[in-house]
């Protein structure tokens, strides 16, 4: 019937005016002037079941992200459980709400189904459109409507290829689902919200930069020609997730049918691998098949069972939950090496003889500055209940990472900068800054920040590519962070000595899908927690009146230094840990700290809603920060994640608060200035 279709409209148009004729007087002609005008009749019905559908893909997501297998599929794994966790949130946390109808339908609508059909909205301009709460993650809508789109274009082709009465009105499902992704196609802005370059990075960093923006990729193309291949790719996406199961399928049956028949009656012998080294030598070549089943153990285990190979033979592929690796021994201090000279590894710092004061100095060191009257920070008390003081006063930790790239600027340009964002940060209400990049955080810095009474958590970069288990590394490293503590302890500005930051997170996940399975990463991770514990005690005696905070990715890395604590078992109330976060897991965390965390008071230092847009993210601010204020009696703080746009990662010109001239990007500035302002009323 549709070849017949086909060729009767070619015929309309070629074909001279008698034969014209014939053609309207066709069996054909009246079903296909029935399916065009059932089409337009049922259209607002499609639109309907459109948004429906969209809705329950939506709840569908929103249940799957409650599941708690769903949550320890990192761990399974042994994949990066930041990154697994950020995935997670973003394409499973959606709130759907119901449907909104126009006008006088909507009406009816809601008074007959109040429970499905919402009160419409006079500004709403769609027929019919599904609702859903505010902050829920770009990749989560978007994946709800997606799916929809899916329902219908899967319907319509099912109409074209196995209802011939109805062929034409599944090829006008079809082409209108088609045009609407070409039409409407996720904008530029939101992508880029959603951190997909990133995403990309993670998944493949070999494949695209790290600095990679999608925003700086759309500035080389027109607006119009821009919208058209973004249409164009989610029009071959859809394609691809319609296509490629069924192209696969038959593939993979005309595969099973040529072995079958190549085999013969092989197919049918019962094969089995007797011999100990045959079974190793099996797994080990099934391990080399790909690097993905070299670290995934269900799909290598499946496949060696499936072959009569018993699991217990070859080395063990099952582990639930993953046993956690053997601690390295603690590391014992050496002395420095007499005249060998230290080469550090990952590019930490150039090449150095000897420890010398000369070679030893900061970045900035010119003159040792007079101190005008240090400060005095203490956090006091113990699990669950901590206070924090400065100079004496309570108080809490509303904070602001700043990320600028001035270093290598004049000391007058860099003081003049430094005194605009200062000055627009106390506006805020902002008492402390914190930042990653010792070079920026010399005593420049610090002397604008004391002027407009901002607190500093002074960073130290400690790079993840850096062998902690050199003893020469570990002296050299050791040397210059006390020469550079011993230069800054007394600057009045001083709140908080910040050693390192997620250190912990890239030594051991460097990219996302690698697995935590490597021993070499595993030993550098202690030696780093050893490392590190023994620099915090050596700060500490050096510069008692200030904390010493170490700031990791969430929860999920405590283990080592928790371990390198209980080597060195002593009373710490100065050491403060920091946990970045970037969605509402928070709240799950730190009922996790209070209960099962270490004995130390906790600041949020990095925390943003991941993944929303940028019209939602003010929300998302404040919805972090009253989880924090909600166990505010061993939190110390948070810091929002970050000033500028343009700073020194890629996720920065997503969630950037301001831009280069410190004009607003979004509402997120005031939002923050608003819940910092009403914590000091509070006060």
């Amino acid at each position: 019937m549709g070849n017949v279709s086909s060729r009767l409209i070619a015929d309309f148009f070629v074909r001279p005016g008698a034969l014209r004729r014939a053609w309207l007087r066709s069996p054909a002609v009246p079903l296909l002037l029935a399916n065009g005008a059932a089409f337009v009749l049922l259209y607002p019905l499609l639109q309907l079941a459109h948004e429906a559908c969209a809705l329950l893909v939506a709840a569908a997501l929103s249940a799957l992200g409650e599941l708690e297998p769903v949550w320890n599929l990192a761990q399974w794994l042994g994949i990066d459980p930041i990154y697994t966790a950020m995935a997670v949130q973003s394409l499973t946390r959606v709130e759907p709400l119901g449907l909104v109808a126009r006008d006088w339908p909507g009406e009816l609508l809601h008074a007959a189904l109040p429970g499905l059909f919402l009160q419409p909205d006079p500004d709403d301009a769609a027929l019919v459109a599904a609702a859903f709460g505010g902050g829920n993650p770009v990749l989560a809508l978007g994946l709800s409507r997606f799916a929809a789109d899916l329902v219908l274009l899967a319907c319509g082709l099912v109409l074209v290829h196995r209802a011939p009465t109805l062929r034409a009105f599944g090829w006008l499902v079809f082409v209108d689902v088609s045009l609407r992704l070409v039409r409407f196609p996720p904008p530029i802005e939101e992508l880029e919200a959603a951190g997909l370059s990133f995403l990309v990075f993670a998944l493949a960093p070999g494949l695209t930069r790290r600095d990679l923006a999608l925003s700086d990729l759309a500035a080389q193309y027109s607006e119009p020609l821009l919208a058209l291949g973004l249409g164009l790719a989610a029009l071959a996406l859809a394609q691809l997730c319609l296509w490629g199961p069924v192209l696969a399928w038959r593939a993979g049956r005309r595969l099973a049918a040529a072995v079958s028949n190549r085999a013969g009656p092989l197919a049918s012998a019962d094969l089995r691998f007797e011999s100990a080294e045959c079974k190793v030598t099996l797994h080990s070549q099934i391990s080399n098949l790909h690097p993905f089943l070299g670290w995934l153990p269900a799909p290598r285990g499946l496949l060696l069972a499936a072959l009569g190979v018993p699991l217990a033979a070859g080395p063990q592929l099952w582990a639930w939950p993953p046993s956690e690796p053997e601690p390295a021994p603690p590391l014992a201090r050496s002395a420095p090496p007499a005249a060998a000279p230290m080469v550090p590894v990952g590019g930490d710092a150039p090449r150095v003889e000897a420890a010398s004061a000369t070679s030893l100095a900061g970045p900035h060191d010119a003159a040792r500055p007079q101190p005008v009257s240090r400060s005095v920070v203490r956090v006091a008390g113990g699990p669950p209940v901590f206070a924090y003081t400065v100079n004496g006063r309570p108080e809490m930790v509303r904070g602001m990472g700043y990320n600028p790239m001035h270093s290598g600027k004049p000391a007058d340009e860099r003081r003049a900068l430094y005194e605009r964002d200062f000055a627009l940060m106390r506006s805020a209400h902002v008492n402390t800054v914190a930042g990653w990049d010792e070079h920026e955080f010399d005593q420049v810095l610090l002397d604008v920040a004391q002027r407009h009474s901002l607190g500093i958590l002074m960073p130290y970069h400690l790079a993840s590519t850096t062998d902690y288990t050199d003893p020469e590394v570990r002296e050299y490293l050791h040397a210059r962070i006390l020469t550079w503590v011993q230069r800054y302890r007394d600057h009045p500005a001083i709140r908080m000595w910040g050693l390192s930051n997620e250190v912990l997170h890239k030594l051991i996940h460097p990219s996302w899908m690698q697995a935590r399975n490597d021993p070499v990463k595993e030993r550098r991770a202690e030696a780093f927690a050893a490392f590190f514990v023994s620099i915090a005690d050596d700060i500490h005696a050096l510069d008692p009146d200030h904390p010493v905070i170490i700031r990791q990715a969430e929860e999920s890395f405590v283990g080592p230094i928790r371990r390198a604590l209980e080597r060195r078992p002593a009373a710490r109330p100065w050491l403060v840990w920091g946990v970045n976060i970037y969605n509402p897991r928070l709240a799950k965390l730190l009922t996790w700290w209070r209960d099962k965390g270490p004995p130390h008071a906790l600041v949020v230092s990095e925390f943003a809603d991941g993944g929303v847009s940028q019209a939602d993210r003010p929300r998302g601010y404040q919805k972090l920060w009253k989880m924090l204020r909600e166990h505010a009696s061993f939190t110390l703080g948070g810091i929002p994640y970050v000033w500028y746009t343009l700073g020194q990662e890629e996720v920065d010109s997503v969630f950037g608060m301001v831009g280069p001239d410190v004009a607003p990007v979004g509402d997120s500035l005031e939002a923050i200035r608003q819940m910092y302002l009403e914590d000091e009323q509070r006060e």
